[in-house]
């Protein structure tokens, strides 16, 4: 469900009962009287527009990106797709439909898995379309290739040595 959205930074939604909003850099989650704040660190340095650019520049020079809230791009690891609904748009991808994106799926991007694991933007291109996902990285092979099972996901990616691990 996506989030009823204005300018990146103020938007909100209702999942499960829960009210979400996102105020600044912080998503604050109410249910039942009880809100919870998250911080959803886009600071001056890591703004939405360099942040977004980050995602755009990679895609266009090399196809994809997996990245996290803050900018970091992980060098290690495996990044398993399908942890949200895929967003397809012919490529080239826009500015706006990565910030919709984001906005959309901001609460996985704010929280670890149940695993312990983290959640990222992850992105590639394939026969002229750009996919957008929220992926999980995981430091174990297995680990990844068994997610990958659980999601029905074609493929892992290695971010080590920049390959795709078809199942």
């Amino acid at each position: 469900m996506p989030y009823n959205a204005t300018p990146f930074g103020h938007a909100s939604r209702t999942l499960n009962g829960a009210q979400l909003a996102v105020a600044g850099k912080n998503l604050i989650t109410e249910k039942e009287g009880v809100k919870v704040t998250t911080r959803f660190d886009l600071s001056e340095s890591r703004s939405e527009v360099s942040l977004i650019a980050k995602i755009l520049a990679s895609i266009e020079a090399t196809g994809g990106v997996t990245i996290d809230r803050n900018g970091n791009v992980p060098k290690e690891g495996f990044a398993v797709g399908g942890r949200s609904a895929e967003g397809v748009f012919p490529a080239p991808v826009t500015y706006n439909q990565v910030k919709r994106f984001i906005l959309t799926n901001l609460e996985l991007l704010a929280s670890p898995n149940e695993d312990g694991t983290l959640n990222y933007f992850g992105a590639w291109s394939h026969e002229g379309k750009v996919y957008l996902d929220i992926v999980t990285v995981t430091t174990e092979d297995l680990h990844a290739i068994f997610l990958a099972g659980i999601r029905k996901q074609l493929a892992v990616w290695d971010l080590k040595n920049e390959k795709e691990i078809l199942l």
